[in-house]
């Protein structure tokens, strides 16, 4: 009987020590996976250490815009956590390097992006948000008839390859015309409010991802805005001649139609409308019609104001 307990005992010892074999054998097959998957990178790369492949600190930052992602009062501001922007990488000798950036989430090294060793100089920028139908490094907007959607863009920094930081700063692509309307005593706010507002322009343009731009001169496709009413409206327009647009106005049964004007009040020639600033056009109203109180740049970099009458 002893004898067969002894065998008994031997019996269970081999079998936890084969079951503790097992387990090894399962941990050190899945310890790998686990590992491996604690951070994300763009395809392309290993996923080594910061010594080894060099990680890029993706730095971002909002020039002064007029909506999200989270800006201050004074209209500038970041992105936060989760937000995701395409970014460009271009430069000689290599293929234009086109990915989704998610801030807070993606670690970019350079190993990640398969450089030549003599790449040199590298470009980077950005664009946000991202874009469908994008071909050849750039992609046709066209502004819906609203004119409220936005689209910020980084333009292309140069770096040296293997630089820790990349500074990024995105600015509106767009323009803002603003058209704010007041009465000389005439009209209370309640009448203004009814002032009908709509705006003719260029609704389309080429953005060229490579350089985080606007491509000169690619403004086209004419087409009328919304109608809106208020006493203060404002549409988002591609960059493009300011003798492409004309406001039409109305108001009580009165209609007109106008152009911008030539010029600044100290001269200056007012030719195009430029991306990431913003024009005011303000309106007198009044018994005798509509006066031009006064047109500015403002925002980013004042132009000057105009001055000039209106009538119906």
């Amino acid at each position: 009987m002893p004898g067969r307990i002894a065998d008994i005992l031997f019996d269970i010892d081999i079998m936890m020590i084969m079951k503790s074999y097992k387990f090894f054998l399962y941990a050190a097959a899945i310890l790998p996976a686990a590992v491996s998957c604690d951070r994300s990178v763009l395809p392309g790369g290993d996923g080594g250490s910061d010594e080894v492949t060099g990680k890029i600190d993706i730095r971002t930052a909002v020039g002064p815009i007029v909506k999200s992602p989270q800006l201050g009062q004074d209209g500038s501001g970041n992105f936060v956590s989760g937000d995701m922007f395409r970014l460009t990488v271009s430069g000689e000798g290599f293929d234009d390097i086109s990915e989704i950036y998610t801030v807070g989430e993606t670690e970019l090294f350079w190993s990640d992006l398969e450089l030549p060793d003599n790449s040199g100089t590298v470009y980077f920028s950005g664009c946000y948000p991202d874009q469908d139908a994008v071909s050849d490094g750039s992609f046709r907007f066209d502004m819906p008839a609203d004119g409220e959607t936005d689209l910020l863009l980084a333009k292309a920094v140069p770096v040296a390859y293997q630089a820790s930081a990349v500074e990024l700063k995105f600015s509106h692509a767009f323009h803002r015309l603003a058209i704010e309307y007041v009465s000389d005593g005439t009209y209370s706010d309640s009448d203004l409010s009814q002032v009908a507002t709509s705006v003719n322009a260029m609704s389309s343009c080429t953005v060229d991802l490579r350089k985080g731009e606007v491509e000169s001169g690619s403004a086209a496709r004419p087409a009328r805005y919304m109608e809106k009413k208020g006493n203060s409206v404002s549409y988002m327009l591609i960059p493009q001649q300011k003798d492409d647009v004309t406001v039409e106005v109305s108001f009580q049964g009165m209609k007109k139609t106008f152009t911008l004007p030539d010029t600044t009040g100290d001269g200056q020639a007012l030719s195009q409308l430029e991306g990431g600033k913003m024009l005011t056009v303000r309106l007198e109203i009044s018994s005798d019609g509509i006066r031009m109180d006064g047109v500015e740049i403002i925002g980013w970099e004042s132009q000057g104001t105009v001055n000039g009458g209106i009538s119906f």
